[in-house]
Formats: C-alpha cells, structure tokens, sequence
C-alpha cells in the first residue's frame, strides 16, 4: 500500500492511498488486537494499528476528501466597470532603458575544446586562455576566489594553453611551451608544485619540460614527455605506478615501463601505451579486473594487460580501462562492467 502525508491536528499522519477506495485495508475493530503497521477500517472510520490495538484515525469521508479533493472551483471573472469620461490624457513617459552585462568573451573567441569534471568544468578558448564555471571551493576554476560560478570565469593569468585535464577538486593545463600548470586543491599533492596547500591561481608544475600530454585521475594526474611519464598526487593504490603508496607533490617518473606513446589515468589506476609494439601496461587499484592481468591484485608498477598490442591510445574510468586500436578503429575494454 502506497502512503502519502497529509497535516491533521498539527501532527503528520500517513494516509493510504487506496488503488480502490479503502478495499485493500484490512477490517477490523477499534481496541482489537493488531500486529501490522498497516491500515485497516471499520464500518465507518480508518483503522490504524498503535500499541497492538486498533484506534479510529479518522472518518471514510474525511479520508476520501483528502484522496480525492473535489476540484476547485473557478470564480467567474470580474466585471469590467464601463471607463469613466476623462478630461484629455496625461503624457506617459517613453519606456525605460535597461543595461544587461553578459560574460560573453570578447568578438571573435570562442571554445576550442572542453573538459568536464566531477563538479566543475573548463575550456581552452580560442585566444588559448581558459574559461571555468562550476563548483570552486577549492579554487579549481583558478580566478583567484572561492565563489561557485554558474557562468564561466577567466582563469587567472593563463594563456598558450593547448590541453586541460584535472582531478576531483583541481585542474591542470599543458602550455605550448610543455611545461603544466595546476590550481585548486592540492592537499594531497596534486598540484605538483612541491606543497600540500590549495593554490586559487595556476602553479607552475615543478621540473617537467616538453610534454606532450597530461593526463588526471581523480586525485593525481600523469605527463608523458619524451616517452617518459610522471606523476604525482594521491598513490594509496600505487595509481603512480613508483613501487610505493607514497603521495608525491612533484612529478614522479613511473617504473617498469619503458617508451610510452600515450598514457590515461583513471580514479585510483593509471595505464601507459608502449611506443614499440603498442602494448598496455597498468598500475594501481585492481578491485574489478581493471588492470586487465587477469588478477584482482593491486600492483604498484605498471603490469601488462593480457593480449593487447597495436593499441594508439587508452582512457581510464573509475574501475575500467579502454583501448583505441589503431589499425582499425575498434575498441577494447576491461575492468568493472
């Protein structure tokens, strides 16, 4: 029986609301005995059932009024006086003017790309400057506050930006230079930048140089550059792939890995492709198979996944992995389904 709550006497009370009037309660008569939390009824009230005795809780009338109102009645519409005579009319002022201030980027710039994160979102503009909205608690849209945005802000002095990722509550962007920039939170060190601090304007990553490509999980973020990549931020699940679960607020390079072409870092996982045979290798939080070995153990450097080669590039979720096959554009996947 579904309920709905009505007000009666300043209390709430739970009304059945009945498929046929009252039919599915059970009868049954005041100061008997009950055991259902169920409502039931006598000849003319609706029962309820309070400390193993059945009580009136009200009549069947009052109970079909609130199950089915009658439908409000429309009061036929005023009368119009007819119009009084008038000496001549007044002069009524012109319309009045109204300012509106949109945030609209200036002529000629628009979005060249988006990236979408858990609570806030960002996109490189054509002008290669960056516009965020969204939540911004911890600075992630990097306007130098802590005010959520419902339209998009400028990000504070960043421009030649070529690619944008980022984590739950930061984001980082690659510069056409290929150093990296991040802001927002950085307890855990996902800023890279050498503290644990929150950062409301970008903060140049420490010691990268010539990335090609950055890649963010939900608490750490990986770069590949001259075939290497590093990463730092949260490793509890070894997702940083150094032979430890230690945090790391600058970029730590990967082991066990080789030549890597492409990489894609996940919730707690990151996966690198190999530039010789296009082969994937995996590391971190293996709960659902997502590192694609075979096994459900949790590995702290990069493992490789079982029968994969030919592979361009590889994108990473919170508990499975896909892979592009370059040859003929299909997909591969494993991990959580």
């Amino acid at each position: 029986m579904s309920l709905r709550t009505v007000r009666r006497g300043g209390a709430l009370l739970a009304i059945p609301v009945l498929i046929t009037v009252l039919a599915s309660c059970q009868n049954g008569k005041v100061g008997a005995k009950c055991n259902t939390k169920d409502f039931g009824q006598d000849s003319t009230h609706v029962l309820t059932c309070v400390k193993g005795k059945w009580q009136r809780l009200m009549t069947k009338d009052q109970a079909a009024k609130i199950l089915f109102p009658a439908p409000a009645t429309t009061a036929a519409p005023a009368t119009t006086a007819a119009p009084a005579t008038t000496t001549a009319p007044t002069t009524v002022p012109g319309p009045t003017t109204t300012t509106t201030t949109t945030t609209a980027p200036p002529p000629g710039v628009t979005a060249s790309s988006v990236w979408i994160g858990e609570n806030s979102s960002c996109a490189v503009m054509s002008n290669t400057g960056v516009k965020c909205w969204g939540k911004n608690d911890k600075g992630q849209l990097g306007d130098g506050t802590t005010t959520n945005r419902t339209s998009a802000v400028t990000v504070a002095g960043l421009t030649g930006v070529t690619q944008l990722s980022g984590n739950n509550a930061s984001t980082c962007a690659l510069l056409s230079n290929g150093t990296v920039k991040c802001w927002g939170e950085g307890t855990l060190g996902q800023l890279g930048d050498g503290t644990s601090t929150d950062h409301l304007t970008p903060t140049t990553v420490s010691g990268l140089t010539g990335v090609t490509q950055i890649s963010g999980g939900t608490e750490h973020t990986c770069a590949l550059a001259s075939g290497t990549v590093k990463c730092w931020g949260y490793n509890g699940y070894g997702q940083l792939g150094d032979n430890t679960t230690d945090d790391r607020n600058v970029p730590t390079a990967m082991s066990a890995v080789g030549t890597a072409s492409a990489v894609g870092a996940g919730t707690n996982n990151t996966c690198v492709v190999l530039s010789a045979d296009g082969s994937v290798k995996c590391t971190g939080d293996n709960h659902y198979g997502q590192l694609g070995d075979g096994t459900v153990v949790n590995e702290l450097t990069a493992v490789s996944v079982t029968g994969l080669t030919g592979i361009s590039k590889v994108s990473v979720g919170g508990g499975h992995a896909c892979a592009l096959v370059a040859s003929d554009g299909s997909i591969k996947f494993w991990g959580d389904n």
